[in-house]
């Protein structure tokens, strides 16, 4: 979060907090967390809250794609891949 000032007209100076870019790059496990919450702890009366599109209603769930755009599913085979920032051991 970033504390931004303002001041509506006629008002005194205020401040706001806003997402960093940062808190907005964590919106995806957020949402992530939250269908992996309502899959595996939905409560007696289902999940308790629905994250959906303001434009058509329909649910937001998080999904993986690789780079070249396929989705990814549970049974796609990944790869861990040391890139050259990776400490190895040895």
């Amino acid at each position: 979060m970033a504390k931004r000032p303002y001041r509506p007209e006629g008002e005194r100076a205020r401040h706001e907090y806003v997402l960093t870019p940062a808190g907005r790059d964590l919106r995806t496990v957020m949402v992530a967390l939250m269908d992996w919450g309502d899959a595996h702890r939905p409560g007696q009366d289902g999940p308790p809250m629905s994250l959906r599109h303001r434009d058509c209603g329909a649910e937001i769930h998080a999904h993986l794609t690789c780079s070249a755009g396929h989705e990814i599913d549970p049974t796609t085979r990944a790869e861990l891949v040391a890139l050259p920032g990776a400490k190895l051991a040895g």
